[in-house]
């Protein structure tokens, strides 16, 4: 047998039957305490790693749950970087809460929260970091113990981020990477215990949402919009007034830059229906929320938010085709009828508004008039008596807005007949009061166009909705205003008042009154006008005068050559070329007039 096949059975025979191979010691020697291995390092050690090591290391050597040997390190760290390191370490220790480590948890999460809150307020941007960084890591795990224990620490800690947000720190919140946290609290089905914490979560989202940029993105991201839709349909039965107050300004912070999401996630109807809430309990004058000496105010400001947010939405075609319904337009007239005296309000649901009812056919547009009749008329009275409405000086910014929004949405609300009937019996003295208060001030400003055009539409319903009496006394206390208006130098007041002599020169009293007050004359300096439009309706108010059994511009000679000599220019075109040109319009409206001339020589 060879040699080396013969030591290799020897030292099997010896495996068996000892621990060890014969040639092994049985007790290796011991390295020199001097001695050490050295051994290239792959990556440069930073400090923070460093005395994360010395960390572990410290409290491998303590007893206790981990709660209480994060609680015991962190009052020995006296530096900055000691506690900044601490916190970041003890949020990943912790992610797991056992029963028995809830008391030691509890107890340090209020050590964590006494350290945000005494540097909440420093002006040192380290120490600042330092308290957010506390703050968020109380509020992590506080959401991870999830139980009544932890309440009194998570409603500290989310009001710290709340104080941080407010203070325009939504870049340092958004480092921390606790709007995710504070994203799932606002998911918590089962959350009667954190309602405050809730609260003050969804005040820190608010503040840091409406710095935009990056923050709103990020947000966008994380599912805020959803969550905030979600808890306010859970928050509605509960009419808890600060909730939805913060859900409604979320909305209105996303609704200018991500108008496609509300489609997408449906939160439209969810807008509507706190609208609707906010409505309803104006009305009511009260609340079931806790707060009861504030709900006036805080109703108020949840419908402002809303109102903001859907003058943003309305803009968006997707948006405006899921707004443009019969429910959600009365829902905001009900709302214009409630929240009626203030600015902001009827300036933002007044656009909102108006801008559904132009989708609106005239069929529908009636229909919403008779159904609405009791809020629209309330809208209107409420108008009177705002101040927007009845001060005489003139105003600007968001009071002008208001009246603006306001002319135009009486305006449209008066294309149907039964709203421009309603209209006329419950507010045209109101316009006519103001035109007349700032007839001598006003430029042509776009405010008074608007009641201008508001006007002319008012005085085709004139007769209709006062009668021939009332039209006539109409006529005499506001006459003076009136054939002021076809003086003015402004071409589109100009023309807005030409339209309105039209209307009104449709009805007996209205053709006497013009007659009377020499109205006729200036209808025909004016069918000399350079804008053909003012051409057509002057010589569509001779027409109208025309059309009455005795007409002074018949029976007055000079007159009646005045008249032929300006349509000398016109009842001679070829109508062939453009029979839809202004030209051929006007020649067509003088062409009638000549006829009904030629009836009464």
């Amino acid at each position: 047998m060879e040699p080396r096949v013969q030591r290799l059975l020897k030292d099997a025979r010896a495996s068996v039957s000892h621990p060890m191979r014969p040639e092994t010691p049985k007790e290796a020697p011991r390295p020199g305490m001097g001695r050490a291995r050295l051994t290239s390092l792959r990556s440069p050690v930073t400090e923070g790693e460093s005395y994360a090591s010395a960390t572990e290391l410290a409290l491998s050597a303590n007893t206790g749950t981990p709660a209480d040997v994060w609680g015991q390190r962190l009052q020995r760290a006296t530096t900055l970087p000691e506690q900044m390191t601490l916190i970041t370490s003890m949020i990943h220790e912790l992610r797991v809460i056992r029963p028995s480590e809830e008391e030691a948890c509890v107890a340090l999460v209020h050590q964590l929260v006494k350290l945000s809150d005494e540097r909440c307020s420093s002006d040192d941007d380290d120490v600042v970091m330092l308290s957010i960084r506390a703050a968020s890591a109380a509020c992590k795990i506080a959401m991870n113990g999830a139980s009544p224990s932890f309440s009194e620490a998570l409603v500290g800690s989310t009001l710290l981020l709340q104080l941080h947000a407010k203070q325009g720190r939504g870049a340092a919140l958004k480092a921390e990477m606790i709007f995710d946290s504070l994203i799932q609290l606002l998911r918590m089905q089962s959350s009667g215990w954190c309602r405050d914490a809730i609260s003050n979560a969804l005040a820190t989202l608010r503040h840091c949402s409406s710095e935009g940029g990056p923050i709103l993105v990020h947000l966008a991201t994380l599912g805020l919009l959803s969550a905030t839709s979600q808890l306010a349909t859970r928050v509605l039965p509960t009419k808890d007034a600060e909730l939805l107050c913060h859900c409604a300004a979320i909305f209105r912070n996303f609704s200018a830059d991500y108008p496609q999401h509300f489609v997408r996630l449906q939160c439209t109807p969810v807008m509507i229906q706190v609208l609707d809430l906010g409505t309803q309990m104006r009305l009511r004058g009260g609340s079931a929320s806790r707060n009861t000496s504030q709900d006036g105010d805080a109703w108020r400001d949840i419908v402002g938010a809303i109102a903001r947010g859907l003058a943003k939405l309305v803009f968006d075609e997707d948006c405006i085709a899921v707004l443009s319904t019969f429910e959600t337009a009365t829902s905001i007239m009900t709302g214009l009828s409630a929240f009626g005296t203030s600015k902001m309000i009827v300036a933002r649901l007044g656009t909102a508004m108006e801008m559904i009812l132009h989708r609106f056919d005239d069929e529908i547009l009636d229909r919403f008039v008779e159904t609405n009749e009791g809020p629209i008329k309330k809208f209107a009275l409420a108008l009177s008596s705002s101040s927007t409405i009845t001060s005489t000086d003139n105003v600007s910014g968001l009071a002008d807005e208001a009246v603006q929004c306001s002319w135009r949405l009486i305006g449209t609300l008066s294309l149907c007949a039964k709203g421009g009937v309603m209209l006329v019996a419950c507010f045209v003295e109101t316009l006519l009061t103001w035109l007349d208060a700032r007839l001598d001030t006003d430029n042509g400003s776009t405010t008074f166009i608007l009641a201008l055009m508001c006007l002319s539409n008012f005085s085709f319903y004139l007769s209709t909705a006062l009668g021939e009496e009332k039209t006539g006394d109409l006529l005499r206390d506001y006459g003076g205003l009136l054939v002021q208006l076809l003086f003015r130098a402004d071409t589109e007041a100009l023309l807005e008042a030409t339209r309105t002599f039209g209307n009104l020169s449709r009805s007996n009293s209205g053709r006497q009154w013009i007659e009377d007050n020499r109205c006729d004359e200036v209808c025909i300096v004016l069918s000399q006008h350079k804008d053909l439009r003012i051409v057509f309706n002057s010589f569509g108010i001779l027409l109208n005068l025309s059309a009455a059994d005795h007409c002074r511009i018949v029976e007055d000679g000079a007159l009646c050559a005045q008249v032929l000599e300006q349509t000398g220019k016109y009842h001679l075109l070829d109508l062939s070329e453009d029979e839809d040109s202004e030209e051929a319009q006007v020649s067509m409206v003088v062409e009638k007039l000549l006829c009904n001339l030629s009836s009464l020589v």
